[in-house]
């Protein structure tokens, strides 16, 4: 019996390491991506497609309900402009543009 819980708690860890070891690598190869573009102060960045609603959020201080209208779910946050554009069928440069109006006036 004790041998079955050890067995199956090793698996559970197991996938779970797994997991958090994608997903850190899948962040890790983003950012190493866009490092040089992180690095530029934040008023010299301008609103790309690469980002995540998330990032938006928190590093231009953008009030996303208020320009898109409706409440940004946790999945939605971690999709970025361009998925989120596809997904619900918007013009992403018109969005960018949108998006960029609001950054520049949150100076």
């Amino acid at each position: 019996m004790r041998k079955k819980i050890l067995i199956t708690s090793f698996i559970i860890t197991s996938i779970l390491l797994l997991f958090i070891g994608f997903r850190f690598y899948d962040n890790l190869s983003n950012f190493n991506e866009h490092r040089s573009y992180i690095k530029m102060p934040i008023t010299e960045q301008k609103i790309q497609e690469w980002m995540t609603l998330n990032y938006l959020k928190k590093n231009f201080w953008i009030d996303l309900w208020s320009i898109l209208w409706r409440k940004i779910n946790l999945l939605d946050s971690k999709n970025t402009l361009k998925d989120y554009c596809e997904k619900n069928k918007l013009d992403c440069d018109e969005l960018i543009i949108l998006l960029q109006k609001n950054k520049d006036g949150n100076k």
